[in-house]
């Protein structure tokens, strides 16, 4: 493979520098910084519905996905990850917090007023207003979403939605669990329950136990596998596999995974059809 760096022309300025010159002279778009994006946040230069139409654009962020056992929506997560500088700490700097602030006792001062409100309207239940639950209870089901994620990091695989009686598995790796989701709110709503699995590793999952991989994969039920990418490899787990066993497009991330088939459509249907 030959790649052709398009900023050898520039190479003696700094990188951003470059990339801008570059995007001038070539009519492209360069990535800012993170940080830069926020400030045209702050600035009113991005708007929130910019971000509204980009999350409603991304496959991998479906409207009715949840996480947290269904406590917080995806996209609400999703969206607050944009809205809002996350830093990444060190657990002691976690349990630091925990002990020594009221970081999990009162919601951040900077929440926009109407956000403030919907909380603690919707945690009221016909009592005053308490901020204090309502963070804790914010707080709590972040703990349990980072145990699913955790969980299925360390061990290969996790199932991240579980359900009474399931007729099959979804099993998916990276944004893919998403849609996943997405594919499974829809089969549950005509009737089909189904898990739906988060595997980032086939390698460590081997590595297990055989409970825990029977409790992963229950004996009997059918499984469909969903990557962006080659299904070489799945049909050790999937009964049928949803992938792109080609060379990839050029458009927009979410464009081209629906016109390559990796969609809700298509793997509602691959559902259905090892079911039949």
């Amino acid at each position: 493979f030959i790649h052709h760096n398009t900023l050898h022309a520039f190479e003696a300025e700094p990188f951003e520098g470059a990339v801008v010159r570059a995007a001038r002279l070539l009519g492209t778009e360069p990535f800012l910084p993170e940080s830069r994006y926020r400030q045209e946040l702050a600035q009113g230069r991005i708007r929130e519905s910019d971000i509204e139409a980009v999350l409603a654009a991304d496959i991998s962020c479906p409207g009715d996905a949840t996480v947290a056992g269904g406590c917080v929506l995806l996209r609400d997560l999703y969206r607050a990850l944009l809205l809002h500088a996350v830093r990444e700490e060190s657990d002691a700097s976690v349990r630091w917090t925990l002990t020594e602030s009221d970081a999990v006792e009162r919601l951040r001062p900077d929440l926009p007023a109407a956000a403030r409100q919907r909380l603690l309207a919707a945690a009221a239940g016909g009592e005053p207003p308490d901020e204090r639950r309502v963070s804790s209870d914010l707080w709590h089901a972040c703990v349990e979403a980072l145990a699913i994620m955790r969980s299925a990091v360390a061990r290969g695989a996790s199932t991240v939605r579980v359900v009474n009686s399931p007729s099959a598995i979804i099993v998916a790796t990276g944004s893919e669990v998403g849609l996943a989701l997405a594919a499974a709110s829809e089969l549950a709503a005509s009737g089909t329950q189904v898990n739906v699995v988060s595997m980032p590793s086939w390698e460590v999952f081997e590595e297990q136990d055989t409970a825990w991989k029977e409790s992963v994969f229950p004996a009997g039920l059918p499984v469909v596998s969903v990557e962006a990418g080659s299904t070489f490899g799945w049909g050790r787990y999937a009964d049928k596999s949803l992938g792109i066993d080609r060379f990839g497009a050029s458009a927009p991330g979410a464009v081209v995974m629906d016109k390559l088939g990796v969609n809700m459509s298509a793997v509602v249907a691959a559902v259905r059809e090892v079911l039949k």
